[in-house]
């Protein structure tokens, strides 16, 4: 009777830690009527993320879920809003929601952070300290006081793999839902260095265009073969002829 009770515990906190750890993690999505791939216990989805990379990952669960979905990595609950209407509400019309953003520190290094006087980059600011730092900084980057990643979805963008500035055209641009492009992010958390980046990159282009020619060198592919990522690039680089004018 006594090795009963000891089976029957052992077998109730087997069930207890399987229900707390592999499979109660699993059900956020479901409680809020949202659907997600299929999971691996402790690993969630991050098994497919680490084969396909993020980008594919979630182009891959868009086909099959939509717009709106979540994902697990590992047992952390993830939620993608690829819905134009629903993201406008969320950067912007409902942003008061919505101010906060995802702490990466552990409990050793956010004390440790604290207690060193390490400032948060304004991107993982809380509220509280963003709403404060915000006012200061923003006018540093504005064109007045200096004087002065291509979305791939076809839905939004015809043959997102050319290179058409045009697409970028007053008309074009009016055109196009406005959060279709949104290099740096929307709203009132939008990345404070948006102008300063702008201006450095336009400047940049002046510059050379003034002195140099710039051409296409045989050894660049035609179409062009991207890596996908956090941001696109070239999965062989771009070979120019650079010539003086």
């Amino acid at each position: 009777m006594f090795f009963a009770y000891i089976f029957g515990g052992a077998l109730l906190l087997v069930f207890t830690l399987w229900y707390k750890f592999a499979y109660a993690p699993y059900q956020v999505f479901k409680k809020v009527g949202l659907t997600s791939p299929p999971t691996v216990p402790f690993f969630g989805n991050s098994l497919d993320i680490f084969k396909l990379t993020d980008t594919v990952a979630v182009e891959k669960w868009m086909r099959i879920h939509g717009k709106v979905f979540g994902y697990y990595f590992g047992a952390k609950a993830f939620i993608v809003v690829l819905d134009l209407e629903m993201l406008k509400e969320i950067t912007i019309k409902q942003f008061d929601n919505f101010t906060e953003r995802r702490k990466e520190d552990s409990g050793f290094f956010y004390v440790l952070r604290k207690k060193a006087n390490i400032a948060t980059g304004l991107l993982l600011m809380d509220k509280k300290n963003w709403k404060r730092v915000r006012p200061i900084t923003s006018p540093t980057f504005s064109a007045k006081k200096m004087r002065m990643v291509l979305h791939q979805s076809v839905e939004h963008w015809e043959q997102p793999e050319l290179f058409r500035p045009e697409r970028f055209s007053p008309d074009e641009k009016e055109s196009r839902h406005p959060m279709c492009y949104m290099p740096f992010g929307a709203g009132p958390r939008n990345c404070i260095g948006m102008r300063f980046a702008l201006m450095e990159a336009k400047m940049c282009l002046m510059n050379l265009l003034k002195k140099y020619k710039f051409e296409r060198a045989p050894d660049t592919q035609v179409p062009l073969k991207t890596r996908i990522g956090i941001t696109q690039s070239p999965a062989d680089g771009i070979f120019l002829k650079v010539l003086l004018k």
